[in-house]
């Protein structure tokens, strides 16, 4: 009952093998929220996670929306993840006020295949809004949020993601910089799950499987990205 207003489409696939497998629909939703949360307030990692996403959002020949006030995201770096820059569509709210309405607008629009936005505050009623929104628009939404701000204002995403980077995290055969993600929610999928995926000194995506690293077929995301305007993240939903 609280998703009959999505889109009977097929799930949007994240070009990480190892990601989709611990979602039920082996993708995320159309018409659904993901979020990716931090410790701090510079959440580098969620944001090349989270642009990389949007990239296989926008194969269908939509447009990419980012949502941030600093307006810090690099084009060249976008456009090595793959991102196509002729139909990204760049927003600078003055104000959160700002930054909800242009959230609740874009995500309404079925010209728009994903949102990514900075939030660091998502109030009860807000929350519910943005998610009804994204249902109405058949989109992908994208929340970069702390996750202190995701512990004291719950969102209606679906999928919730913890993601976390160490400076020891780089190997010594190559300068790869891994990410730590940890699925917090997810009805029907793997929740507990840890991934570590990383990005190599190429700008290609890399994931390790036990004690196997394999490449992912992804394309590349090169560590210019990591330039890209960092991001908040967000809380669970009681119940």
């Amino acid at each position: 009952m609280e998703t009959r207003g999505r889109p009977e489409s097929p799930a949007i696939s994240s070009g990480i093998a190892s990601m989709d497998r611990c979602l039920p629909a082996s993708g995320y939703a159309c018409g659904s929220l993901v979020e990716f949360l931090t410790e701090r307030r510079i959440p580098h990692g969620a944001t090349s996670i989270a642009l990389g996403l949007a990239r296989e959002a926008s194969r269908t020949g939509k447009y990419v929306v980012l949502i941030d006030p600093d307006w810090a995201y690099y084009p060249p770096a976008l456009a090595r993840l793959g991102l196509p820059l002729e139909r990204i569509i760049g927003i600078r709210p003055k104000n959160h006020a700002d930054l909800i309405w242009a959230l609740d607008q874009v995500l309404r629009n079925p010209a728009v295949g994903c949102v990514v936005a900075s939030v660091d505050r998502m109030e009860d009623r807000t929350a519910r809004r943005i998610q009804l929104a994204a249902e109405a628009g058949g989109g992908l939404g994208i929340l970069l949020r702390t996750l202190e701000s995701a512990r004291m204002q719950p969102s209606w995403a679906d999928v919730q993601w913890f993601v976390s980077s160490r400076a020891s995290d780089f190997t010594r055969d190559e300068e790869t910089r891994w990410f730590h993600l940890a699925l917090r929610r997810c009805q029907g999928g793997k929740v507990g799950t840890s991934l570590k995926i990383g990005i190599d000194a190429s700008g290609n995506w890399v994931e390790q499987h036990r004690d196997e690293v394999q490449r992912a077929k992804t394309g590349h995301v090169h560590l210019a990205a990591e330039l890209a305007r960092p991001a908040r993240v967000r809380r669970e939903i009681a119940g």
